[in-house]
């Protein structure tokens, strides 16, 4: 960029209010010499680029698939005040995958207070087998299919003390039901909600979904990706106010 400082200058003013989302090519020494060969442009040190698109409030990506997931994120009307995540699952794999995603983006799974934990018993007593995991991530193994319209926003309302932001994964089908009482419970307690499906269905729309702030990713990585880039934003006006 020529005119560096001017765009970084004019994102600190507009990234206060919206999101700015760039994916700079050139972060390899492969790439870097491609862009020197297809424009005749030095694309600068990669690194330098990072830290001042971050004092600025920009968000980086890297690749389109990455640039997508991140604006589709953008959709969530709430921000995260921390990084804790709350994971529920229907299997006990899904939530290591979810919990090491987490982990690899800056996010913390942390384990729910006692309290919180029997809340989350008393509630699934009955529903769920005794040897089921309750401390984070939440693991409703073999919950039967048609109930988690009804389960699913009781147990995010009693975790979100506890938590900032959920990931979901659910093995009941993604219909207009189940996306309605979410977004209902995610207004009831103002914090972003992603999903994960454990599996590609025919059924499911995921345009509805995004539409409505509730995002779908195919992987519990992009899902932790696009819930950094949501704790990222709302540090942004903290650090911008000069």
């Amino acid at each position: 960029m020529k005119k560096g400082r001017d765009v970084i200058d004019v994102a600190k003013k507009i990234s206060r209010k919206k999101p700015i989302v760039i994916w700079k090519a050139g972060s390899t020494e492969a790439g870097t010499k491609a862009i020197t060969s297809h424009t005749g442009s030095l694309a600068g040190d990669h690194k330098i680029h990072e830290t001042a698109f971050k004092q600025a409030g920009i968000v980086t990506v890297q690749g389109a698939e990455e640039l997508l997931d991140i604006l589709i994120t953008f959709k969530s009307p709430h921000l995260p005040k921390g990084n804790k995540v709350g994971i529920i699952v229907g299997a006990g794999g899904a939530g290591v995958a979810a919990a090491d995603a987490c982990e690899t983006f800056g996010l913390r799974v942390p384990n729910l207070p006692e309290r919180t934990q029997q809340e989350l018993r008393n509630l699934l007593r009955g529903v769920i087998p005794p040897f089921s995991g309750v401390s984070n991530p939440v693991d409703t193994v073999w919950l039967p299919l048609g109930q988690a319209p009804s389960i699913h926003p009781q147990m995010i309302e009693i975790m979100s003390g506890a938590v900032d932001a959920f990931m979901i994964f659910s093995y009941e089908p993604h219909g207009e039901n189940y996306l309605s009482v979410l977004v209902k419970t995610r207004e009831k307690i103002k914090k972003p909600i992603v999903c994960v499906p454990p599996h590609p269905t025919k059924e499911l729309d995921a345009t509805s979904w995004t539409k409505s702030g509730l995002p779908i990713y195919p992987t519990p990585k992009r899902a932790a990706r696009a819930l950094s880039a949501l704790v990222q934003r709302h540090v942004v006006p903290k650090k911008l106010k000069k």
